[in-house]
C-alpha cells in the first residue's frame, strides 16, 4: 500500500516534534542542573 502524502507529513511532523521535545528535555534538565549548583554555591 502507498502511504498518503497526510500519513508521511504527519510522520515528518511526529519526528520533528520528538527532536524538539529531547531538545527541548536537555535544555530544561541544564537549566535546572544551574539552579542545583548556584544553590549549592549559596549553602
Amino acid at each position: 500500500m502507498q502511504p498518503t502524502v497526510n500519513q508521511l507529513v504527519m510522520k515528518s511532523c511526529k519526528k520533528r516534534c520528538l527532536i524538539g521535545l529531547q531538545k527541548g528535555v536537555s535544555k530544561t534538565s541544564k537549566e535546572h542542573l544551574l539552579q542545583v549548583n548556584q544553590a549549592s554555591f549559596q549553602s
